[in-house]
């Protein structure tokens, strides 16, 4: 589940919750940043950066193809930690797994413009390096997974003005 706070056309905040042993699967987010925040209850969260530069280019929508990866990290979060970051070119490729139920806030800049794409894993390809060969299955995950959107009951935001 999760809840839309606010969304423009420079960014996207959004809380997800999670029930304990849920996960969303291993995915990306093309050409954006995200910051992650723990509100309640932990999380595991895997990430991955792609090692070929390649992996950003523009592909035909649901293209099957094989990403090298280097684990980057693996990581369990709880509230009172600090934020994690996501970059275009840096541990974009994740997954989150939830230990408890848990919530967190998620901010995307900039918003989505194009649907992310799930993966699944294919290969070790260097265990003692952390290298992975991942395949891109296009924007559909291949497990059962669906988010529901839940409406923001909260205060409303309003441009500032200069």
């Amino acid at each position: 589940r999760y809840t839309k706070v606010i969304e423009n056309d420079n960014f996207q905040f959004s809380i997800f919750y999670i029930k304990q042993g849920q996960q969303l699967p291993l995915h990306d987010h093309p050409d954006m940043h995200g910051i992650m925040k723990v509100l309640f209850g932990q999380i595991q969260i895997n990430s991955y950066t792609a090692l070929d530069i390649k992996h950003n280019e523009r592909r035909a929508p649901n293209e099957k193809y094989l990403v090298v990866c280097k684990k980057s990290s693996e990581m369990v979060l709880q509230a009172d930690d600090k934020p994690v970051l996501l970059t275009p070119y840096m541990n974009n490729i994740h997954e989150v797994i939830a230990k408890t139920d848990t919530a967190f806030f998620d901010c995307l800049v900039p918003p989505y413009k194009e649907k992310c794409n799930f993966y699944r894993y294919k290969s070790v390809l260097d265990k003692e390096n952390n290298l992975f060969e991942l395949l891109c299955v296009g924007s559909e995950p291949e497990i059962s997974y669906c988010t529901v959107k839940l409406d923001y009951t909260g205060k409303s935001f309003k441009p500032m003005q200069s």
